[in-house]
């Protein structure tokens, strides 16, 4: 499984490239798990950080998906794992 990590402040063009890597692996039947990481200040206000995590998903939720995204909040982290529907073909 990989992880991608992204902060509230993550730029839109590093969202893009960060969803284009997510999506190809998606697509490859891969797992992934999207790390929305909080500093200590950012606590503050959680929907800045909700508005990332959402615009990121909104990029790579055309891709169709067996679970998810399974959201949980723990340690400033808020965790989306997210794994395709495709399933590999035993030889």
């Amino acid at each position: 499984m990989l992880k991608i990590h992204i902060r509230p402040g993550t730029s839109e063009s590093a969202l893009k490239a960060k969803a284009r890597k997510a999506t190809i692996l998606l697509e490859d039947n891969e797992e992934i798990s999207i790390l929305l990481q909080f500093r200590r200040g950012d606590m503050k206000n959680i929907k800045i950080g909700m508005v990332a995590m959402q615009k990121f998903l909104d990029m790579i939720l055309d891709v169709d998906m067996k679970n998810g995204p399974v959201i949980s909040m723990k340690d400033r982290t808020i965790t989306a794992t997210i794994s395709s529907r495709r399933q590999s073909i035993a030889s």
